[in-house]
């Protein structure tokens, strides 16, 4: 599915797949290291939103998994899916 959108006219230029996932979700991280590995890029994990911080200790700490820059290949057909993080000056989906 993740490949499919990335598919899309709409993700052309796409440099980076960025998304949350708590530390126990072992079915993703399987899922997004999988992908890294499969697209040979960089798979990054920091923490994004604090337990105690963010969620009172009512919820998991957040980690941000980031995988890129996806190579030339993975480069989809410019649009509206995508979105520019002007801090890092890279596009995400």
């Amino acid at each position: 599915m993740i490949e499919e959108l990335l598919d899309r006219p709409s993700a052309q230029g796409v440099t980076h797949l960025i998304t949350t996932v708590t530390d126990d979700n072992d079915a993703s991280w399987a899922l997004f290291e999988g992908l890294a590995r499969r697209w040979n890029a960089r798979l990054d994990k920091s923490a994004l939103f604090d337990r105690d911080i963010h969620f009172a200790g009512a919820h998991a700490t957040e980690w941000q998994a980031r995988i890129g820059p996806l190579s030339r290949s993975l480069s989809r057909p410019s649009g509206s899916a995508a979105s520019t993080d002007s801090k890092q000056g890279e596009t995400a989906i």
